[in-house]
């Protein structure tokens, strides 16, 4: 017996495998920003995305199954070209299903997917997001990162104007994951 097993028995805990809650897909590498930070090691110039043969695949097999919420990452999962045709064939299955895109906000300013925010509200998408600041005072302390706080903020904006209300954002500068808000107490961004 391993000592993980082992731990258990002792401790008189036995685990179950519960139903499956979430399906994270992730998408691929390309991505338009390159963060230090990236467990992926995803950029503008990788070239691995998945394809919509893959795609439909996956949502042949979701079909079949009972798992309530899609989470979609990558990369920037918006950039591969099926991610519209994702969300949309993942919200036609029955029963319906929750979608999470994980996003990096600036995306939904960029050229090419400035009509994103909409879709996303359109779509009941949830967004889960990571800025590197959103105080002033971080703000002026880390220059480096005001195009990405900018863009994040203008996104914000946008996704306001659209009635968007399914947004967590959380501080991944300075300390891991600590701070989530709702989009309705961040309707601008004063720097």
């Amino acid at each position: 017996m391993n000592r993980f097993a082992q731990t258990l028995r002792e401790q008189s805990i036995s685990l179950r495998r519960g139903r499956a809650e979430i399906l994270q897909v992730n998408v691929g590498k390309l991505c338009n920003l390159t963060c230090v930070h990236c467990h992926v090691n995803a950029g503008p110039k990788r070239k691995e995305i998945m394809t919509r043969e893959t795609v439909d695949r996956i949502i042949d097999w979701l079909a079949n199954t009972e798992i309530p919420t899609v989470d979609l990452t990558g990369g920037a999962p918006e950039m591969i070209p099926d991610f519209r045709y994702f969300i949309e064939r993942v919200r036609d299955l029955e029963p319906l299903r929750h979608v999470i895109d994980r996003c990096n906000l600036t995306i939904l300013v960029e050229d090419g997917y400035k009509d994103l925010a909409g879709f996303l509200a359109d779509e009941k998408v949830e967004i889960i997001a990571s800025m590197p600041c959103y105080s002033a005072v971080c703000h002026r302390r880390r220059m480096s990162l005001r195009p990405i706080t900018n863009g994040s903020c203008k996104s914000i904006s946008k996704l306001c104007s659209t009635g968007f209300t399914r947004l967590r954002i959380f501080r991944s500068a300075g300390s891991p994951l600590t701070c989530a808000t709702t989009i309705g107490s961040m309707s601008t961004c004063n720097f």
